[in-house]
């Protein structure tokens, strides 16, 4: 059985921070990672194919986080809904078996562990619509902008290898928060699949003192 958790533990973080130091002990899909780096390579690659302008690119960008903005603002409704649901549909006693039980690799309690996957894509989605939001503000001037990196880099080459890098990594994010968005999905389906077995053991052990 291993120690057992202590009702202190619950509430050892203070902060999302605490909360984002302990999800990086979390195994990450390696999936998501192939998935985010090809989408950053493939379109790096793509624009250096066509000789993608900055002046153009920045326009491209403007409407990326815009988009991402609202998409982010959007879907933090959503999640903040799903882990509303999820607390709501698992009845107390579920939830205070679930605080009972370490999950095996990390060794935190698997109440921890479930809700902390879900705060993590949470935590990404929040720093993602911050990361829009700055962006949007910053290429509302769009001349500005261009005239800002001539000044920075003078090499007209050095400004439009920038210009791609900023567009890979925006389109990058996207494609990482569309993949937590997959992992979050799967936590939910996890919990529920966790409440159902507790309460199928339950059931089960009940009927066997009662075979006996």
């Amino acid at each position: 059985m291993g120690e057992p958790v202590r009702s202190s533990e619950l509430t050892e973080e203070k902060s999302l921070i605490q909360i984002w130091k302990v999800t990086r002990q979390f195994k990450k899909s390696a999936f998501n990672s192939v998935v985010v780096l090809g989408a950053f390579v493939g379109t790096f690659a793509f624009l250096m194919l066509i000789d993608a302008s900055a002046r153009h690119l920045i326009k491209i960008d403007s409407w990326l986080v815009e988009s991402g903005f609202v998409f982010a603002t959007t879907m933090l409704g959503f999640l903040i809904a799903g882990f509303a649901i999820f607390l709501t549909f698992n009845q107390t006693d579920f939830l205070l078996r679930l605080a009972r039980i370490r999950e095996s690799k990390t060794r935190i309690s698997y109440l921890k562990f479930v809700t902390f996957h879900m705060i993590d894509t949470f935590i990404y989605y929040f720093l993602f619509g911050i990361f829009c939001f700055v962006l949007m503000v910053l290429l509302k001037n769009q001349r500005g902008i261009s005239e800002l990196g001539r000044e920075i880099v003078s090499d007209k080459v050095s400004v439009k290898i920038i210009a791609w890098i900023v567009t890979s990594f925006i389109v990058g994010f996207y494609v990482y928060v569309f993949a937590a968005l997959k992992s979050f999905i799967y936590n939910v389906y996890i919990s529920v699949m966790i409440a159902v077995r507790l309460r199928l053991q339950k059931f089960e052990s009940k009927s066997r003192r009662r075979g006996l």
